[in-house]
């Protein structure tokens, strides 16, 4: 009688513990048909048209008085081949390196978070892009390395989400750089580090948003800085301001952005101003995605080097968890600008400068 008692206490014991906690396992599972063309063409399966495939699992403790903390690993995966996704994981291999977190959360005072996770400037891009910077419509960026990203050794503190429709985020990033030793003796300190600021209003149909990010860049790293290859970037900076509005029969988009970077070697600064507008709209039991895209480099004494996109697509939803999609995306490019869409799974095609490009995907996405 009494073993039966304690083990009935255990049990309570542990269910009471298992109410105040949660683990999920979660992902994507995105494949589609693609085609990418430009001074040649490629046709064939394409990952992530919809929504990057990925595979995580998160969890949530509640430790009372409002009190939270809870963790985030999360592996990109490319889903036509199994590898680990390039924009997620290096080297072929299932990595966390799309978000490897861990948070405390405060139902009052907000959240701070540790580990590798979105730059700011990343969660700004994405939510004012139609096609969420994913597969053949996704807007054109990442003109300067590392700036519009995902960032490692990073902490965040977000506000809390009881504020009337203001969010903010504020971040630092640690380049983890020691000083360098002889024979270069060039000065590593800070090299890497980071911080950036996100912050904005979203109250029913309306959302608007700004972000500023700065980082320090690895500007000789420990290479004979006599040698040309030792003029790398740094200072990066990089802004940008979005609106939407839902209108229930057709959501626009707008956003502006700026990167730009100073360089070693007594090179010139380099200056990239990017703008999009765009819009969603319910069709049936789907949505129709457009975007308008421009690029261009604004540096001193640049050559002609732009690039326009324009996206169209359609997402039919067969669940709340399954959908079916098409995008077709093409992208003109004027001067030396040789930039091609956002397709995912398909390589090797060539871009010549100022040579157009068209790209085709359809697919379906499920969600778990």
């Amino acid at each position: 009688m009494k073993k039966s008692l304690i083990a009935l206490a255990v049990l309570a014991a542990s269910g009471a513990a298992m109410a105040q906690s949660s683990v999920t396992l979660f992902g994507v599972m995105d494949v589609g048909v693609g085609h990418s063309s430009g001074t040649n063409s490629v046709t064939g399966l394409t990952n992530g048209g919809l929504k990057t495939s990925r595979l995580g699992v998160r969890g949530v403790e509640d430790l009372g008085g409002g009190l939270k903390a809870g963790f985030w690993l999360e592996a990109g995966i490319n889903a036509d081949t199994g590898d680990g996704n390039k924009n997620g994981a290096y080297g072929g291999g299932l990595q966390f390196k799309r978000r490897s977190t861990i948070s405390l959360m405060g139902d009052n005072w907000g959240e701070v978070r540790l580990g590798r996770d979105n730059a700011v400037h990343y969660n700004n891009l994405l939510a004012f892009d139609p096609f969420e910077a994913t597969g053949s419509g996704s807007l054109m960026k990442n003109q300067i390395t590392g700036i519009d990203d995902r960032k490692s050794n990073t902490i965040s503190y977000f506000l809390p989400s009881n504020l009337g429709g203001f969010y903010g985020q504020v971040q630092y990033i640690f380049g983890e750089k020691a000083g360098s030793a002889a024979p270069y003796n060039t000065n590593m300190t800070n090299n890497g580090d980071g911080y950036g600021v996100r912050g904005g209003y979203a109250n029913g149909p309306l959302n608007i948003g700004a972000d500023y990010m700065k980082i320090k860049k690895n500007a000789l790293s420990d290479k004979d800085p006599t040698k040309a290859s030792s003029a790398l970037l740094q200072d990066a900076e990089a802004y940008s301001i979005g609106a939407s509005y839902d209108f229930g029969v057709i959501k626009p988009f707008a956003m502006w952005s700026q990167e730009k970077a100073k360089s070693e070697g007594g090179l010139p600064e380099k200056k990239y101003q990017m703008w999009l507008v765009g819009l969603t709209a319910p069709v049936g039991p789907g949505v129709v995605r457009f975007s308008y895209n421009d690029l261009r480099n604004k540096s001193d004494n640049a050559p002609n080097d732009k690039s326009k996109q324009y996206a169209l697509g359609y997402v039919y939803n067969l669940s709340k968890r399954t959908a079916l999609y098409g995008t077709y995306s093409h992208v003109s490019n004027d001067g030396v600008a040789a930039r091609g869409t956002g397709i995912s799974g398909l390589s090797g095609i060539t871009i010549k400068a100022g040579e157009s490009v068209n790209a085709y995907e359809f697919g379906i996405s499920h969600s778990f």
